[in-house]
């Protein structure tokens, strides 16, 4: 996800979301516990990261593409929330509210 200030907090950025995009707060949410439990892991290249799954189940590739972010997961594939015609998982998100906090 592409957030276009550096923030101090994970919390700060997740609330930035849900500001921005209301329908995405609980979506935001859930990115932020993704990032809180340290389950955001970026690639050494700076192109995606490997993020866990909030329940310890897996873990997802998130690739940043010149054309958009994609998800490994399934609710990217089926269920994505759209901003600016791009599809976003509370994956996407994670690695976006990890690399605005720690300004990759």
């Amino acid at each position: 996800m592409e957030l276009t200030h550096t923030f101090t907090t994970y919390t700060e950025a997740a609330e930035r979301i849900a500001t921005k995009h209301p329908a995405a707060a609980r979506m935001a949410s859930h990115a932020l516990a993704i990032v809180e439990a340290g389950k955001v892991h970026p690639m050494k290249d700076g192109r995606g990261a490997l993020v866990f799954s909030e329940t310890g189940r897996g873990g997802y590739q998130v690739e940043l593409r010149d054309d958009g972010p994609t998800c490994s997961c399934r609710a990217h594939t089926y269920r994505p929330y759209m901003i600016n015609g791009r599809a976003y998982c509370k994956h996407i998100m994670a690695l976006g509210i990890y690399d605005s906090v720690k300004g990759a």
